[in-house]
């Protein structure tokens, strides 16, 4: 939208009835991207209020070209070089977690699958170990990338709400070049404490990483101490990941599709648990929640599970 409306600015910006035209375009897109950004920081909310009911996760990935190794500093690049990929997430007033794989482990669809399966799983064992409700509704922000937006990360959502893991789940994303959020935060606190470093290994970037976090406070007299109430992120290396989204393509309704294109696209996914069913709402860009239904809908998602029908 951002583009579209720059173009415009380019080339039709020729009378003042074009630029009225432009100026209402940039009311309407701005309001869009505030209510978005007003639903992420309401989920926030809910999780503080309510933790044994919501659980509020946002999950993205840092810049490709600050996580290369060796790295000198803004120096001279090393000839050879090993790329790390960073994926952070953040479960809003629990943890603060980064994931990092090699090249040897394949990023996409199936990563983010198994990085939410996983956050998902920590929140069930930090609820036994401390006997708390579990959580039955996730609020799931996420940006556009493709790996976010694939056909089997949402049937995903779906079979976690089929098999009664959740309740509910709501998966939010904002739109292209909107996506920077209070993760992007946290990986701009790890860029300034390596920028300026000389990183030869995995370990070296780890220990520099986890020093960022090493958050102070200042007592009465002025002196710094190390604030003990604050918690450090967690760090976990991947180094397998199933084929996940094979086996979620097998069971797709074929009929599900184009979600994420232009005028069609959806940034607001809904799944929720209807007796034995499971219900799928959307939403395009600022307008109301909608059922989907066969007769009224672009398109619908639906596992082809034995003795259950798409939705």
């Amino acid at each position: 939208m951002c583009a579209l409306i720059l173009e415009l600015e380019q080339k039709n910006c020729r009378s003042m009835g074009s630029l009225n035209t432009i100026r209402v375009m940039k009311h309407f897109h701005k309001q869009f991207i505030a209510k978005a950004r007003r639903e992420h920081q309401h989920n926030r909310e809910l999780a503080r209020l309510y933790p044994d009911r919501y659980m509020s996760a946002i999950l993205d990935g840092m810049q490709q070209s600050h996580c290369i190794l060796s790295y000198r500093g803004n120096h001279k690049v090393y000839p050879s070089t090993t790329k790390q990929h960073i994926t952070g997430v953040k479960q809003h007033y629990c943890w603060k977690t980064f994931y990092r794989n090699f090249q040897h482990v394949q990023g996409g669809t199936n990563l983010a699958i198994d990085i939410l399966l996983r956050e998902v799983y920590s929140r069930m064992e930090y609820c036994i170990a401390n006997n708390l409700p579990f959580p039955k509704t996730l609020l799931l922000q996420i940006d556009g990338g493709s790996e976010n937006t694939s056909k089997a990360f949402m049937a995903l959502c779906q079979l976690l709400v089929e098999q009664g893991i959740f309740d509910c789940v709501e998966v939010n994303r904002l739109p292209v070049g909107h996506t920077h959020e209070d993760i992007d935060a946290l990986f701009g606190i790890i860029w300034m404490n390596t920028n300026c470093k000389v990183i030869k290994t995995p370990f070296q970037w780890t220990k520099y990483a986890r020093s960022a976090f090493r958050l102070y406070d200042y007592d009465s007299t002025g002196k710094r101490r190390r604030d003990q109430n604050r918690e450090m992120p967690r760090f976990f290396d991947i180094h397998v990941v199933y084929d996940y989204k094979r086996w979620l393509d097998e069971m797709l309704d074929p009929n599900f599709g184009g979600y994420s294109k232009m005028e069609l696209s959806a940034l607001h996914f809904r799944f929720k648990r209807i007796g034995s069913n499971v219900e799928c709402t959307y939403k395009h860009y600022a307008i109301p929640i909608r059922n989907m239904a066969n007769n009224q809908c672009l398109f619908w998602i639906g596992l082809k599970w034995q003795l259950r029908f798409p939705i």
